[in-house]
Protein backbone atom coordinates (compact mmCIF):
# COMPACT_ATOMS: atom_id res chain seq x y z
CA UNK A 1 0.00 0.00 0.00
CA UNK A 2 1.25 3.56 -0.94
CA UNK A 3 1.34 6.03 1.55
CA UNK A 4 2.52 9.85 0.55
CA UNK A 5 5.37 11.55 2.20
CA UNK A 6 3.22 14.62 2.95
CA UNK A 7 5.58 14.94 6.50
CA UNK A 8 8.24 15.67 4.40
CA UNK A 9 7.20 18.99 2.41
CA UNK A 10 5.45 21.78 3.46
CA UNK A 11 3.54 22.20 0.50
CA UNK A 12 0.66 20.07 1.49
CA UNK A 13 -1.10 21.21 4.48
CA UNK A 14 -4.29 19.42 4.46
CA UNK A 15 -5.60 16.20 3.46
CA UNK A 16 -9.17 15.62 3.22
CA UNK A 17 -10.44 18.54 4.90
CA UNK A 18 -13.57 20.30 4.32
CA UNK A 19 -12.93 24.05 2.96
CA UNK A 20 -12.65 26.66 5.67
CA UNK A 21 -15.80 28.26 6.41
CA UNK A 22 -16.96 31.32 8.38
CA UNK A 23 -17.95 30.60 11.79
CA UNK A 24 -20.60 32.52 13.33
CA UNK A 25 -22.24 32.55 16.69
CA UNK A 26 -25.53 34.20 17.10
CA UNK A 27 -26.15 35.89 20.60
CA UNK A 28 -29.57 36.14 22.37
CA UNK A 29 -29.66 39.97 22.32
CA UNK A 30 -27.66 42.86 21.15
CA UNK A 31 -25.99 43.50 24.82
CA UNK A 32 -25.03 40.27 24.78
CA UNK A 33 -23.77 40.50 21.09
CA UNK A 34 -21.63 43.92 21.90
CA UNK A 35 -19.51 42.00 24.83
CA UNK A 36 -18.06 40.33 22.02
CA UNK A 37 -17.81 37.17 24.57
CA UNK A 38 -19.71 34.26 22.91
CA UNK A 39 -19.75 32.79 26.48
CA UNK A 40 -22.49 35.38 27.01
CA UNK A 41 -24.88 33.58 24.26
CA UNK A 42 -27.78 31.57 25.27
CA UNK A 43 -26.84 29.34 22.32
CA UNK A 44 -23.22 28.21 23.07
CA UNK A 45 -22.50 25.49 25.08
CA UNK A 46 -19.03 25.24 27.12
CA UNK A 47 -17.52 21.73 26.63
CA UNK A 48 -15.23 22.35 29.33
CA UNK A 49 -15.28 20.28 32.60
CA UNK A 50 -14.90 16.65 33.78
CA UNK A 51 -16.23 13.84 31.66
CA UNK A 52 -16.76 10.21 32.02
CA UNK A 53 -14.50 8.28 30.44
CA UNK A 54 -14.32 4.41 29.15
CA UNK A 55 -12.00 2.31 27.11
CA UNK A 56 -13.66 -0.33 24.86
CA UNK A 57 -10.71 -2.73 23.14
CA UNK A 58 -13.01 -2.61 19.97
CA UNK A 59 -15.82 -0.92 18.50
CA UNK A 60 -18.29 -4.16 19.02
CA UNK A 61 -17.70 -4.14 23.33
CA UNK A 62 -19.26 -0.90 23.63
CA UNK A 63 -22.89 -1.15 25.39
CA UNK A 64 -25.94 1.01 23.98
CA UNK A 65 -25.43 4.30 25.83
CA UNK A 66 -28.56 5.53 24.72
CA UNK A 67 -30.83 3.53 26.81
CA UNK A 68 -32.09 4.74 30.31
CA UNK A 69 -30.56 1.87 32.11
CA UNK A 70 -27.19 3.19 30.93
CA UNK A 71 -25.24 3.98 33.86
CA UNK A 72 -21.92 5.99 34.28
CA UNK A 73 -20.83 3.77 37.19
CA UNK A 74 -17.05 2.77 37.22
CA UNK A 75 -15.77 4.96 34.21
CA UNK A 76 -12.90 7.08 34.43
CA UNK A 77 -13.25 10.77 35.07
Amino acid sequence: MFFPDYYKTQKTLHVNCEVPRAYFVPYDSEENAKTDNRGNSAFVKSLCGEWNFKFYPSVHDVCDFTTDEFSTDGMEK
